[in-house]
This record gives structure tokens, C-alpha cells and sequence, in this order.
């Protein structure tokens, strides 16, 4: 995505280097998408095989989220600290252990101790390639960094609802997922040498948002400007997630919709998800603050056509139109916040504002489970409809606060 601020930072010179580093990125978020998708498809298989009730999906939520914000809050120092292939070599190898070991335990509760390690490894990936793209990269890589998660997340439900639809086990889904996180470690290992760049190729584009003095993580986070961020990232990962993991189930459960058409579906969130962030990396607008707005309340219409369904393709049609106009919020909210925070403050900021994307991640999508639990299950999509109501309104504070 373009817009008419000028990126902070140039993007590194060494065109074959910066070629390699984007590419082995991309894939790091495509394994980052294919989890987040496999979870609602996967949770229907998990809670028949151990007995479970509706809202404990929220526990898969709470300690994937305990473990994120753990990684999260304090990527900004980890990144100061160590080199950035050992960093994502470390993340990758613990996140492929919690993916064997979901495969392999034959209880409920040592998949929720995997999880939170997978959730620990995943906030090191997540928050560390959003700090690290948004300090050396333009908002249009960016964006594509992001459309790659939604790539990973697009193959995910259609993947998994292949196996069970196969008579496969969901277990095998984490297993080869496993697999599949080990190549990528791999692959970062043999390109190791070319994810150091050098801070003479980072160039700074306004001299005003260069740091004046380090700041600490302290020192960001009582900042109200910070907070205001942290808000709108929470909200946004609460509607998003909520609609995306809990149409599954709604589909199947409660709309009698067939594994096969729901994991479709499912998916379809995804790949215009995808499409989107695709799409609007190419675009140029005057005003980043009015393309937002228009997503924002096109993602609830989509919402509405969900909750609405007269017939069962207006409501496939409403989850996939959510998803198209859902896609630029999360990237350009992290490719601005250097910006709008200052080079200093964003180092942390970013970490903050992703952990806080991961809680919204954990207790959005759980209440909406509780709720469900209480009511039925199309209780959800209305939740999803007042959820984004809320985020339309943090996104135009924050708008009006940037002005003054």
C-alpha cells in the first residue's frame, strides 16, 4: 500500500539480499496463516474426541494468548539483543515442538500446555517480523508480508477439512504442520547471513522521527498514544478471529451445511482476505484514514449479510466480503505506527500493539463461545457485528487524536 506519507525508512540496497530475506519472510507467514486456520476446522474433531463443551475453545484461545503476550512484550528487546536468524531459528524450532507434541498427547490439557507454547513461539515470530519488516520495509511489502498469512490461513481449513473429510485424523493436521514449520527454520538457517542489514543501508527518510534517546519499554507503554493503538489492535484480531474461527461451526452446527462446503467457505474468508491484502498493496490513496473507515464499515455489512442469511450463500457471501474488506487494517496500522509514534516509541509500540492483537485473538473469540454456550450459536455473528461497531469507533478517536 501507498500512501501520500513518505515510508520511514528506504528499503535495503542490496536488491538479491532484500529478494531472499522478503521471500523466506512471506513463508514464515504463510505457516503463521495455515494455524490460525486450522483451529476452528480442527476444534469440532478436538471437542467430539475429548468431550468438551462449547466455550472451552476459549482455553485454546486464553493459553495460545498467555504465551503470545509473553513473547510479544518483549520482542523489542530480544531483537536489540540477538541476531535476527537466531531469532527466528529459536521460534520456529519451538514452535514446530508444540506442534508434535499437540500430535502426539492423548490429553486435553497437554494440548493446552503445547499450546501456550506454540502461542510463545508465535508471538516471537509475529511480533518480531512485524517490528523488524516495518523498520527496514515499505507499507506496500508490508501488506504482502500480511496477504502471505492470509495465504497460509486460506490453505489451512481446506487442507485440514481434506484430512478429516479423508477419515484422517486432525492430529495428523499438527504433524505435518510440524513438518512444515522444521523446513522453514531450515531455510532461514541456510540463508542466515542475509538477515543482518547493516544500519548504513536503513536511511532515514524525515529527519524529525529519528530517536532523540532510547526509550525503554516502560516508558512506552503509559503513553496514552500507545494505549489508544493497543485498543484498536485488539478489537480489529477480536472480529476478525471471531468470524473466521466460529463460522465452521456455525455453518455445520447450527446451519447444516456439509464438512465439505463448510471448510470451502471457511477458506473463502481467507482467500479474499488474501485477495485484499493483495489487491491494496497496488493502490494509492490521498487519505489512509478514509480507506480504513471504508473497510472498516464494509466489513460490517459483511457482518450483517453473515448474521442475516436468508439463504446459506448470502451468508457465505457476507463472511467472504468481511474478509476482502478486513485485509489492509493490521498492515497498515503497523506499517504507520513509526510514524505516528516516532522511530523510538515503535520499536516497543509495535510488540505492544501485536500482543494486544493476540489477546483480542483470546478473549473476543472466547466470549463469544460463552455467549454461544448460553444462547446458541448464531448469537456469534451478531456479537461480531457489535464488536466491529466498537472498532469503527476506536479507529475514528484515534484519527481524530492524530489530528490535534
Amino acid at each position: 500500500m501507498t500512501t501520500t506519507a513518505a515510508p520511514l525508512v528506504a528499503e535495503p540496497a542490496t536488491r538479491n539480499g532484500r529478494l531472499i530475506v522478503v521471500i523466506v519472510s512471506y513463508l514464515i507467514f504463510v505457516t503463521l496463516g495455515m494455524m490460525d486456520g486450522m483451529v476452528g476446522v480442527a476444534f469440532p474433531a478436538i471437542r467430539g474426541e475429548f468431550g468438551l463443551p462449547l466455550d472451552a475453545f476459549g482455553l485454546i484461545f486464553i493459553a495460545s494468548t498467555i504465551g503470545f503476550l509473553a513473547s510479544s512484550f518483549i520482542v523489542g528487546r530480544l531483537l536489540n539483543h540477538f541476531r535476527t536468524s537466531h531469532f527466528l531459528i529459536a521460534a520456529g524450532v519451538l514452535r514446530a515442538s508444540g506442534m508434535f507434541a499437540i500430535a502426539l498427547l492423548p490429553s486435553w490439557w497437554g494440548l493446552i500446555a503445547a499450546t501456550l507454547f506454540i502461542g510463545f513461539a508465535s508471538g516471537m515470530l509475529d511480533a518480531g517480523m512485524n517490528t523488524w519488516f516495518a523498520m527496514r520495509f515499505s507499507p506496500r511489502l508490508m501488506s504482502w508480508l500480511h496477504a502471505s498469512f492470509g495465504l497460509g490461513a486460506t490453505i489451512g481449513p481446506i487442507f485440514l477439512a481434506s484430512l478429516l473429510t479423508g477419515g484422517f485424523s486432525w492430529r495428523w493436521g499438527y504433524a505435518m504442520m510440524a513438518a512444515l514449520q522444521l523446513l522453514v527454520a531450515v531455510i532461514v538457517i541456510v540463508t542466515r547471513t542475509r538477515w543482518q542489514i547493516p544500519p548504513s543501508m536503513i536511511q532515514e527518510v524525515d529527519a524529525s522521527s529519528k530517536p532523540k534517546a532510547r526509550i525503554t519499554g516502560m516508558e512506552t507503554i503509559v503513553l496514552p498514544a500507545v494505549w489508544l493503538g493497543i485498543a484498536v489492535f485488539f478489537f480489529y484480531t477480536g472480529v476478525e478471529l471471531t468470524a473466521s474461527n466460529w463460522a465452521f461451526s456455525i455453518f455445520t452446527e447450527s446451519r447444516g451445511v456439509s464438512l465439505a462446503a463448510a471448510g470451502f467457505w471457511t477458506s473463502a474468508f481467507w482467500a479474499t482476505f488474501t485477495a485484499g491484502r493483495i489487491f491494496f498493496g497496488f493502490v494509492t490513496v490521498k487519505s489512509l484514514a478514509n480507506l480504513l473507515r471504508a473497510c472498516l464499515v464494509g466489513a460490517l455489512a459483511g457482518g450483517l449479510l453473515f448474521a442475516w442469511a436468508p439463504l446459506p450463500i448470502v451468508g457465505f457471501l457476507g463472511l467472504a466480503f468481511m474478509g476482502f474488506c478486513l485485509a489492509p487494517v493490521f498492515p497498515l496500522l503497523v506499517s504507520e505506527t513509526p510514524q505516528r509514534l516516532g522511530v523510538d516509541v515503535a520499536q516497543h509500540a509495535i510488540g505492544f500493539q501485536v500482543g494486544a492483537a493476540s489477546l483480542g485473538i483470546a478473549v473476543i473469540p472466547s466470549f463469544a463461545g460463552v455467549l454461544a454456550q448460553r444462547t446458541t450459536l448464531e448469537s456469534i455473528p451478531l456479537f461480531v457485528i457489535a464488536t466491529c461497531v466498537v472498532l469503527i469507533a476506536l479507529h475514528e478517536w484515534m484519527v481524530r487524536t492524530a489530528r490535534h
